[in-house]
């Protein structure tokens, strides 16, 4: 292999399309390919032999190289180095216990490191090899490929890194040595994965023998020392005796088994869902395309590199000025109302002379925040405030700052520009004042985790406040994060959060009884027992009931505050205008109240709106550009947060959706589409993409997809077209492709093709369909060899679309052929497939067969037991596949004793340990359930534990599992919430349920209302037919 010559793309397009040139030479006359298109592969086709050959053998399997380079372990390189890659430019810590807050900077293949199959690059200077082994079924002392890997790891141990700072020994610190197998291998390699991560995690002086607990873990531990001690044979006496086994080399190793297989496969998924927060949804094969070539040539790809080539685009801060002095004050001098702190009510006939705020009232927390306040002016740190509105937050953070830190600047940006400005000249001795945090996270050019982190280095102190629900939401492992939600996810996590109770402990009561003699305030907020002592200081039981109880005669006022807090509820961010009120507020009256609104009504409905409750707060409160001039109207935030609850299902006018479209700010706009969206309302969507497009792909891609699902493919694809040829935007050109090829446009596609290797996929799956749509069946196959070789069956696992067309189009033979060559080269999916397919032809015999040596298929004839009398054999096929460490099989044995109604043996199937947690929930869920102990089990779910809500439907509880993850969904309790609650309300045939959740726009409900309605709507043409 040729690892320092640098293969262009051009080169890659030509290696993979001179076999489909191939292909097509010996079939042209039949499949009737065009002039100009052989033309083109033939003219593609002329490549340095040499980078040719070097490409043949990597798509082909069958270099000579060692490590990950043997026949189907090239592609389980490839998909080892795009998990990397995905992780890095996510901002996914690498975890095994390595140093907090380190970030990869770059991933390669086949590099010159001893350990070379994939290496990644650490931001504090430290690497981790991996040796990517495909194949290695059982960690056996016996087995040459497992003493060949443990030899590897070995060796790198005792030779050290050669860096481009000299060579250095492994630092267990920030240095790990990775063995990476697939998930076919034996469970004990995951056993000695979980010894290695637990041994990591005790000091030196701890027994390496302790990490092993159970007995599969101490026979994998054993064969473990067995192969190290064994390589250590060959090791010279000055090696030996600068290593120590138990204090650095076993700290250093760590174990991974992946499961990439598509669409299931739970490392494909989570890789999905980590892009997809990026905004680069679909990307993961474009990244394992990326591998084969970085294997090819021997480069490292550089983070932001990979971001560029995906299109995720990275925020950069703004020029900085040199003076911010406008935002620059000392903390004793700050005023509190301009901080953010709420104004307070004031009663009537109070003495004018009172202060601006209520007398503060001691806090429990107070000891609590002004240690860590402390603590972070030592050194740089974040502290963060959460709670609900009007509970104290602002105040209690500004008290602090002003004990414990009254002579520091107090820097008090308006937006991450003014921030970008304080880190260009830094202030000693600063306090960086971020009430509202979400402020500076919402909006373009946010604050990012590496800006927070730079200012922390510097020495400010980071405090701000947040909601509790909305840092929740946003601190979550959420699958179908956005890029700006896993950026504000990592930001937060850089701080030091304390919670701020809703009500007065008994000790702060008798502090505000003592201060409420010299200030008729507190007084006030002691004697309204029906609602919270700071919520009542800042008037906020008496905006709800101005809102939700205004007299007929204020219609227009309710009206306005409506407009306005649904605006906000479905994404609008800036103030509203009166026009936008004006056009929004009356599909929020009746006919008859439209008709006899006054001249006048405006006015009257806006003075309503900001009139002030008890001297302190303001339904609306106007926003100014200058004296006298009102910009727009933002709303009260404890009544906002009041309206996500009791509006969350509530729809919106056709008036207010008008307003938003016309009167939106450009900041506002992406968001307010996604969110029109996935409340079905498509054409509103339409219009806010198109207001949005600029010059990253992401958005267009939105929109394209759009277009493709309402059948607009011709628009979808002028859309993508300028961002197609984008250099290193990998999704716009696979999606543009995708759909060329999906109208049939081949010669277009084939043009496309010259120059974007990633049109190249899409161009042999369109002309596979188009195969199969002429009948030429026979040359599928064909194609797929040519382009892949012998182990075409691993390769065409991204061909799913003509497979299901051969199986829809009753090519099953030949769909079975392929199907047959994927799931022998380790497809979990295709081996499911397979099953299905035969018992939909009802090849019993071969489905047994294969059953015995394949866990998934087994697991198919298990499902099939009860009905065809094979239970016994199906039995002793899985217990046999559980003996190998095949967590499938154990799911299914599990599922087939409590089909038989032998619930006592599947309860002990599932309490053994094959490591997985949501067989340990799921039994637990189920003993909480039969001993009706269902607070604990509702606080398992709370805790984000989503399997026991299955349990709950299991057995009937179907409302109450429905009722927990509609909380958990509206609270942000769990990334993956939403999904499950579609899909049970989807099982469960809740239409109306579903339509609410378009109504409050929850992820997936519009796709789950129109599964639900086709499927209802087939139901009746079938009763139709029998009738």
């Amino acid at each position: 292999m040729h690892r320092n010559c640098t293969a262009p793309q051009s080169a890659v397009i030509q290696c993979r399309l001179s076999r489909v040139d191939e292909w097509r030479r010996g079939s042209v006359d039949m499949v009737g390919v065009s002039r100009g298109t052989v033309s083109l592969l033939r003219s593609l086709a002329g490549t340095t032999h040499e980078r040719l050959l070097a490409l043949t053998e990597i798509r082909k399997g069958t270099s000579s190289a060692g490590g990950a380079r043997a026949a189907t372990g090239m592609r389980f390189q490839a998909e080892v180095f795009a998990w990397w890659a995905t992780c890095a430019v996510s901002d996914t810590p690498p975890g095994m216990n390595l140093r907090p807050n380190t970030k990869i900077v770059a991933v390669g293949c086949e590099t010159e490191f001893p350990v070379d199959d994939v290496a990644v690059a650490l931001s504090d200077g430290g690497f981790v090899l991996i040796q990517a082994k495909y194949g290695m079924q059982k960690l056996d002392s016996r087995r040459d490929d497992v003493l060949k890997a443990v030899n590897q790891l070995v060796n790198a141990f005792l030779a050290g890194l050669e860096t481009s700072s000299g060579k250095r020994p492994i630092d267990i610190e920030r240095d790990r040595l990775v063995i990476a197998t697939n998930i076919n291998a034996s469970a004990s390699f995951k056993h000695l994965g979980k010894v290695l991560e637990r041994l990591r995690g005790q000091p030196e002086s701890y027994p390496a023998s302790r990490a092993a607990r159970s007995e599969q873990e101490r026979k994998a531990w054993a064969t473990f020392t067995e192969l190290v001690e064994r390589s250590l044979q060959n090791a010279s006496p000055e090696e030996l005796h600068k290593v120590d086994l138990y204090r650095d080399f076993y700290r250093a190793v760590a174990i991974q088994r992946f499961d990439f297989g598509p669409d299931t496969g739970k490392d494909f998924v989570r890789a999905r869902e980590l892009l997809s927060t990026v905004g680069a949804t679909r990307s993961f094969s474009e990244l394992v395309r990326i591998g084969i070539t970085a294997a090819s040539n021997g480069h490292w790809h550089q983070t932001q590199q990979m971001a560029a080539m995906l299109g995720i685009s990275s925020p950069a801060l703004p020029n900085a000025e040199e003076s911010s002095a406008d935002h620059i004050t000392r903390v004793r001098e700050a005023r509190p109302r301009l901080l953010g702190v709420h104004d307070a009510i004031r009663p009537a006939g109070a003495a004018t002379e009172l202060d601006e705020l209520p007398t503060y009232v001691p806090r429990d927390i107070d000891n609590e925040i002004r240690t860590q306040i402390n603590y972070a002016s030592r050194q740089g740190g974040f502290v963060l405030l959460i709670g609900g509105s009007s509970t104290g937050k602002t105040r209690s953070l500004f008290e602090a700052i002003k004990s414990e830190l009254p002579d520091w600047w107090l820097l008090h940006p308006s937006d991450i520009t003014t921030l970008s400005k304080f880190i260009a000249a830094p202030t000693p001795q600063s306090v960086v004042w971020l009430d509202e945090i979400q402020r500076y996270l919402e909006n373009p050019g946010q604050l990012s985790p590496d800006i927070a982190r730079r200012m922390i280095n510097a020495g400010y102190v980071l405090v701000g406040t947040m909601w509790r629900d909305q840092y929740h939401a946003w601190i979550a492992e959420h699958g179908d994060k956005q890029k700006d939600a896993v950026n504000n996810s990592n930001v937060l996590k850089l701080a030091k959060v304390i919670a701020v109770p809703e009500a007065l402990s008994r000790k702060e009561v008798r502090f505000a009884e003592r201060l409420s003699k010299t200030d008729s305030r507190i007084r006030i907020a002691l004697n309204d027992i029906s609602s919270g002592f700071t919520q009542v200081l800042a008037a906020g039981p008496q905006l709800i009931n101005h809102w939700e109880e205004a007299p007929d005669s204020q219609c227009y006022g309710k009206a306005v505050i409506t407009a306005a807090l649904d605006a906000r509820r479905v994404g609008f961010r800036a103030p509203l205008t009166r026009d936008h009120l004006a056009m929004a507020a009356p599909g929020y009256l009746k006919s008859e109240q439209q008709a006899t609104a006054p001249e006048n009504w405006l006015d009257q409905a806006l003075s309503y709106a900001t009139e002030r409750m008890r001297g302190a707060a303001s339904a609306l409160r106007p926003v100014s550009t200058g004296m006298g001039n009102i910009a727009g109207y933002t709303t009260a935030d404890y009544l906002y947060q009041h309206a996500l609850r009791v509006r969350r299902t509530d729809t919106l006018p056709d008036t207010a959706w008008r307003a938003m479209v016309e009167y939106h700010q450009e900041s506002d706009a992406s968001r307010l589409a996604d969110s029109a969206r996935r409340r079905d309302r498509l054409h509103e969507a339409e219009l806010l993409y198109r207001a949005s497009l600029g010059e990253s792909s992401l958005v267009a891609r939105s929109l394209a997809e759009l277009l493709e699902t309402q059948g607009r493919i011709d628009e979808a694809i002028q859309v993508l077209r300028p961002y197609s040829n984008s250099k290193g935007d990998i999704l716009a050109a696979v999606d543009f492709a995708r759909m060329l090829g999906s109208q049939g446009r081949l010669e277009e596609l084939e043009e496309f093709a010259r120059i974007n290797e990633f049109a190249v996929d899409e161009l042999i799956e369109a002309q596979a369909i188009s195969l199969i749509k002429e009948g030429k069946i026979d040359e599928v196959s064909k194609l797929f060899k040519l382009q892949f070789g012998d182990d075409f069956g691993r390769h065409a696992i991204d061909y799913w679309k003509p497979i299901d067309l051969m199986l829809e189009s009753g090519w099953t033979d030949h769909a079975k052929v392929i199907l047959e060559a994927q799931a022998s080269a380790g497809n979990l999916h295709a081996s499911r497939r397979l099953a299905d397919l035969l018992a939909s032809r009802q090849e019993f015999d071969e489905l047994q067969a294969r059953a015995v040596d394949d866990p998934h298929i087994a697991r198919k004839m298990a499902e099939l037991a009860l009905e065809h009398g094979w239970s016994d054999q199906a039995i002793r096929i899985l217990q046999n596949h559980i003996t190998q460490g095949e967590l499938v099989a154990a799911m299914a044995l599990a599922d087939l004793f409590r089909r038989q109604g032998r619930f006592d043996e599947a309860a002990e199937i599932e309490r053994q340990e094959y490591g997985n947690a949501s067989f340990q929930s799921g039994h637990t869920a189920r003993m909480l359930l039969a001993h009706d102990r269902l607070e604990e089990l509702a606080d398992l779910i709370n805790s984000g534990d989503l399997t026991a809500v299955y349990a709950l439907a299991e057995f009937g509880a179907v409302d109450f599992a429905i009722d927990l993850l509609r909380d958990l969904t509206t609270n942000g309790g769990h990334w993956s919430a939403h999904t499950s609650l579609i899909s049970l309300l989807v099982e469960n045939n809740r239409i109306e349920e579903l339509q609410d959740e378009v109504a409050a726009g929850t992820p997936g409900a519009v796709e789950g209302l129109r599964t639900l309605q086709s499927k209802q709507t087939e139901n009746l043409h079938q009763k139709a037919r029998n009738f």
